[in-house]
């Protein structure tokens, strides 16, 4: 009986870090992160990638966030879609600019630009009913 409350503490402990380093790499936490809308033109313009403006927008719940490059993580330009799964008209806009599928998992595709300069990743949460558009530059290095 000790074991195992041991090992639910031990479960409830790492569960709360997780959390946390979550919620830290979320908000930013001073790391460059940013969050924005269209309305912030300025943002907008200088942050965003060609491929993520152009994408359909999906649902009109939508932000954009930028992650700036850190040690080995890519550049990353992303939109996240609210209240929607549905990412057929993202898999026929990325068709379209000549963008590739290269491989797919649970509630993942990742894709290629015409180039394969960047790596494309759509995730769908079903559960959230949210939708991510990512977009990594350069790709990292299991492309």
């Amino acid at each position: 009986m000790a074991t195992l409350y041991r090992l639910l503490q031990n479960l409830v402990m790492g569960c709360l870090i997780a959390v946390g380093l979550l919620w830290w790499f979320l908000t930013g936490s001073g790391s460059g992160i940013e969050f924005y809308t269209v309305e912030d033109q300025a943002l907008y313009e200088t942050l965003t990638d060609d491929i993520v403006k152009g994408a359909p927008r999906i649902s009109t719940n939508y932000r954009f966030v930028y992650y700036p490059p850190q040690g080995s993580v890519s550049e990353v330009s992303a939109v996240y879609f609210e209240d929607t799964t549905d990412i057929a008209s993202l898999r026929d806009y990325l068709i379209s600019i000549g963008c590739t599928l290269d491989r797919t998992e649970v509630n993942v595709e990742n894709w290629l630009s015409k180039d394969k300069t960047k790596a494309i990743t759509i995730f769908v949460d079903p559960e959230g009913k949210t939708v991510d558009l990512e977009i990594r530059l350069p790709p990292p290095w299991w492309w």
